[in-house]
């Protein structure tokens, strides 16, 4: 359940709080795993609590909009797959806590500008790991997307994605290298004609090198695992 207040200051400006206190079972997947027929499957997983709190702002004037959202998240017996052995786990006592902001601006009927970011940590707060990071969670993530309308046939977007680096996922003692970040260069167009819809993107302009996911080795440093994902590519659609 969650309980919010929301109250308009003025014509330009709102602000919002809220509350909230969720739990969920682990489901039967969770609680048997993928571990062998020969593991020690734990069948006893605790349910996963958490209690979360928001405070946001809202800035309005004509033809521009900023909304920040700040929030906390304090979670007891988090469940987590463990790589190691194959099984989930209730881990120590962790919580996340961050900002994410969203500007629009419409500089005219042509020209709109929008850019999202948001700034995360989590941690744990308990046991021998207090303080270490949480694996698989970049601290910093900034999309900016810009577009251009020239004509209802023909609209032209562009869009750089950034993402700062993370905790490799099994690197819960925070030993290993770290995933490194990486940012990506997205163009396209697309339009109406009749009743016809199209696009054409070109993904990944740059051809960069990257992955989002990484395993690291639990014995050997600077070992592990990555699932590269494409480099330059290009979609059309037609609907």
């Amino acid at each position: 359940f969650h309980l919010g207040y929301e109250r308009l200051l003025n014509e330009n400006n709102s602000v919002t709080i809220k509350g909230g206190r969720s739990f969920r079972y682990p489901n039967i997947d969770e609680r048997i795993g993928a571990g062998s027929v020969t593991a020690v499957h734990n069948f006893r997983l605790a349910s996963q609590k958490s209690v979360d709190f928001e405070f946001g702002h809202k800035f309005l004037v004509d033809k521009f909009q900023v909304q920040t959202n700040f929030y906390y998240i304090r979670l007891l017996s988090e469940i987590k797959y463990d790589n190691s052995s194959f099984l989930n786990v209730n881990l120590a006592r962790t919580h996340r806590y961050g900002i994410e902001n969203r500007l629009d601006f419409q500089f005219n009927d042509q020209l709109s500008f929008t850019n999202n970011f948001s700034v995360a940590q989590s941690k744990y707060r308990a046991g021998h790991r207090r303080d270490f990071d949480l694996t698989g969670v970049p601290a910093f993530k900034n999309v900016t997307d810009v577009g251009f309308k020239l004509h209802e046939y023909f609209n032209i977007s562009g869009s750089i994605y950034y993402q700062s680096s993370q905790r490799m996922i099994n690197d819960e003692e925070n030993y290993q290298v770290v995933q490194p970040g990486y940012y990506l260069l997205d163009m396209g167009f697309k339009g109406s004609v009749s009743d016809f819809k199209y696009s054409m993107m070109f993904n990944n302009i740059l051809d960069k090198n990257y992955y989002q996911y990484a395993v690291a080795s639990t014995n050997n440093y600077n070992v592990y695992n990555t699932y590269p994902l494409e480099g330059f590519n290009m979609m059309f659609t037609l609907s």
